[in-house]
């Protein structure tokens, strides 16, 4: 269900959170054992005021970090606690919803019964007495009509909006957790997995085919195109809509040409971009002649690069 959804997606924020919270007070701990392992160490080298000052400063930096931690940590709880909530809603919603349809199949199967037996008497009754004139059928009352066209059409509309307004709300949540997880990175380089020569060389492959498929295409169809059209056709296609189009603002693109052109840029961004200059953007250049065009290519090659280099650049932390 929608809450439901959110529920588990505000969690999981909540944890990263709580993660990096953790980590923070990891690092502030090691910076106070650094400082008294000095301290018994310069004991008779700096004064005394000195060193006291470096160990409070140290201590307070660590009990700020680990109350940070906990306030991080029992805002995760709460979110996990809403979101354990709503799925004990759900839960609860279907199995009452299977509860009554039991219920309706067995009262239909007694109103069923009763109303066999009330036929094969109705029937013997016929046999005896004579029949009467049946009494003219009223028409249904207004409020069993069916719903208008306009009606199904209002109703139609709004579900549409709300399932907008959900998408929306777990686009930000999932594009708040992938910012969480690349401030983690920066923070615990070590958490970064090793990457072998070989991975990175058949990642690279693969965008040194998409940019030549999109040269191909781009080479029969923008013939012609000029200016601000040509750099919108250029920004439009699959592989780059994801990254510096219409679809960056999408946390997960359905296009997986644009996918891998993310993940060969924060694999090696140099590589990536000396694939795209050379495989796109010079090769297209060679088939679309004239000056305007070469300098538009310029100026959308420049768009392009830049977005690229954005992805491995880690948001500020507020």
């Amino acid at each position: 269900s929608p809450g439901c959804a959110a529920a588990a997606a505000a969690a999981m924020s909540a944890g990263f959170e709580s993660l990096n919270a953790a980590s923070e007070c990891a690092q502030k701990t090691e910076v106070a054992a650094s400082e008294l392992q000095k301290a018994a160490t310069q004991e008779h080298e700096v004064d005394q005021p000195e060193l006291f000052e470096r160990l409070a400063k140290a201590a307070n930096d660590a009990a700020a970090a680990a109350s940070a931690a906990a306030g991080q940590t029992i805002n995760a709880a709460m979110k996990a606690a809403e979101a354990a909530k709503q799925t004990k809603l759900v839960v609860d919603a279907a199995s009452e919803a299977a509860d009554a349809k039991k219920a309706e199949q067995a009262e239909g199967e007694e109103n069923k019964a009763e109303e066999d037996k009330e036929d094969k008497e109705g029937s013997q009754e016929e046999n005896e007495q004579p029949k009467e004139p049946k009494a003219p059928e009223m028409p249904p009352p207004e409020d069993s009509k069916p719903p208008s066209q306009e009606d199904r059409r209002a109703r139609f509309e709004s579900q549409r909006l709300n399932n907008r307004k959900l998408l929306a709300r777990l686009n930000a949540e999932i594009t708040n957790l992938q910012t969480n997880v690349k401030l983690l990175l920066n923070r615990n380089c070590l958490l970064i997995p090793e990457v072998s020569l070989e991975e990175k060389t058949q990642v690279l492959a693969l965008v040194r085919d998409y940019m030549t498929s999109a040269k191909q295409h781009a080479a029969i169809t923008f013939v012609g195109l000029t200016g601000d059209e040509l750099r919108d056709a250029i920004l439009r296609l699959p592989v780059f809509a994801p990254v510096c189009g219409p679809a960056r603002v999408v946390a997960v693109s359905c296009c997986v040409s644009g996918r891998v052109l993310k993940l060969a840029a924060l694999l090696d961004v140099e590589a990536t971009v000396e694939v795209v200059t050379t495989e796109f953007f010079d090769q297209l250049r060679l088939r679309l002649k004239g000056a305007d065009a070469g300098s538009h290519l310029d100026k959308t090659k420049d768009l392009v690069v830049e977005a690229i280099r954005e992805i491995i650049q880690v948001p500020d932390e507020e």
